[in-house]
């Protein structure tokens, strides 16, 4: 059994450690630059965080909590396909899935993410910053893959959690391999729960060798699972400290019920975009949660683009 703390104590020590996480940030994003890659680690991870402004749903159980705070995975279960697509060039996949081990005490997860889109340009510069330029077709191929490994573990009262990222990326005929790491830590305040995490701990995998990769400490707050009649009420909210800047993003979504077991999601989120960018800061969402089976959809509106935007499916089971 984990031995318990006041919970005044463990909201101590999990902002203490987003203090000492934010203050390691200077030396690790003065490198950064508007062409900072992978890609990858600005575009959305899942189907329904998309959803929710990039914001994870915490409480929510699901395997996508890999990429947003592997603290979060002691309880999460399941199995999840994506899939999000920009232009004829352009499209991201990934497959997580999470389960408990020694009865739940250690919760464990594994994913792989890709990206395929054709750049502006070769070197750092294959990456500018927004969504515009991955509806377009550019002259330099890139392709991203990132393996994760994720674990976590409740320790005295809050849980504990990292992620290894193995990450391979190809910017026309320039390939580098580099590890990440996630560390991060999670504690119930109240009837939400207060995460934080330091994301992307590295090595740029396109650059200066030597310079370290962009980092991020990432704050989540929220929860899921109010109960307001026949409705299953959620809400999520995220900021992103990096480079000196800082990001938010949220969201609520609403289930109705009218069946046991099978659950109609909707989902409504905002989140702050680069100015310039032709991204919308509204997103939007809907899912079916049947006894086993998650079918789930996100929407991100991007001005000019051919289909209004960028979609996200997934198919999961839990």
């Amino acid at each position: 059994m984990t031995p318990s703390v006041p919970r005044r104590c463990g909201v101590t020590l999990v902002l203490t450690l987003s203090l000492v996480l934010t203050l390691l940030l200077p030396s690790a994003a003065a490198a950064q630059t508007p062409g900072s890659l992978p890609k990858l680690s600005e575009l959305p991870a899942s189907t329904r965080a998309m959803a929710l402004g990039d914001a994870y749903m915490i409480g929510a159980g699901q395997p996508d909590a890999l990429y947003y705070h592997p603290a979060l995975l002691t309880g999460s279960s399941g199995l999840s396909v994506d899939m999000q697509r920009w232009g004829p060039d352009t499209n991201a996949a990934s497959v997580t899935a999470a389960t408990q081990w020694f009865g739940g005490d250690i919760g464990v997860a594994v994913g792989l993410r890709t990206l395929q889109y054709s750049a502006p340009a070769p070197g750092v510069a294959a990456a500018p910053p927004g969504q515009d330029h991955l509806f377009e077709i550019g002259g330099t191929p890139v392709s991203e893959r990132i393996a994760v490994l994720g674990v976590s573990r409740g320790i005295l009262g809050f849980e504990v959690g990292a992620s290894v990222k193995l990450l391979e990326e190809r910017v026309g005929g320039v390939r580098a391999a580099v590890t990440r790491v996630d560390i991060g830590a999670a504690h119930e305040v109240g009837p939400l729960t207060l995460a934080v995490t330091l994301q992307d701990w590295g090595y740029e995998p396109v650059g200066p060798r030597g310079d370290i990769g962009p980092a991020r400490a990432v704050y989540g707050l929220g929860s899921y699972g109010w109960e307001v009649g026949i409705l299953d009420i959620g809400a999520t909210a995220t900021a992103s400290v990096s480079d000196g800047n800082t990001w938010f993003g949220g969201g609520v979504e609403v289930g109705y019920w009218p069946l046991q077991g099978r659950t109609i999601v909707a989902r409504l989120g905002f989140r702050g975009v680069p100015e310039g960018d032709g991204a919308r800061p509204v997103t939007l969402g809907l899912a079916y949660w049947g006894d086993a089976l998650i079918v789930e959809w996100g929407f991100h509106p991007v001005a000019d683009a051919p289909d209004g935007g960028t979609h996200r499916v997934s198919i999961g089971w839990r």
